[in-house]
């Protein structure tokens, strides 16, 4: 599964997904635990905002935990603990982007290769979002 991907740029927002793009700005590369814009809510009341990438933000792990929320799978999405509750919520969201990047092994090492459309089109995933409670009230999302 991928680890990162390029997101879309703050007037694409608007031209091609309809939604007015958050004040905050968003880094050009997107890791986890990164700010990035997704899209919420139906046609008519579309938001796009910015939230974490990655379900389970860091800072809410114990010291030392390594667990990684980045990408649910469909076949576990509504099953487990950490995604079942947005799954029954309905809290789902798009993740806009340029383009995102997986490991390819044909030399035999992880080279990192770019998935994009072949027209250099933004598109957007599927995705699964929650809100954290904390100050500002957190978002955070994972890719499905």
């Amino acid at each position: 599964m991928c680890v990162n991907y390029l997101p879309i740029l703050k007037p694409t927002v608007l031209e091609r997904f309809h939604a007015v793009p958050p004040a905050e700005d968003w880094r050009e590369e997107v890791w986890q635990d990164y700010a990035a814009p997704i899209l919420i809510g139906g046609d008519l009341a579309r938001q796009c905002v910015l939230a974490n990438y990655d379900f389970l933000p860091k800072r809410y792990l114990p010291p030392g935990t390594r667990y990684s929320t980045m990408n649910a799978r469909a076949e576990t999405i509504g099953e487990l603990r950490s995604y079942k509750g947005a799954w029954q919520r309905n809290q789902l969201c798009l993740v806009p982007m340029q383009g995102f990047f997986e490991p390819c092994y044909e030399t035999g090492k992880a080279v990192r290769h770019l998935i994009q459309r072949e027209d250099g089109e933004p598109f957007a995933v599927a995705g699964l979002w929650r809100t954290w409670e904390e100050e500002g009230g957190l978002l955070s999302y994972s890719r499905c």
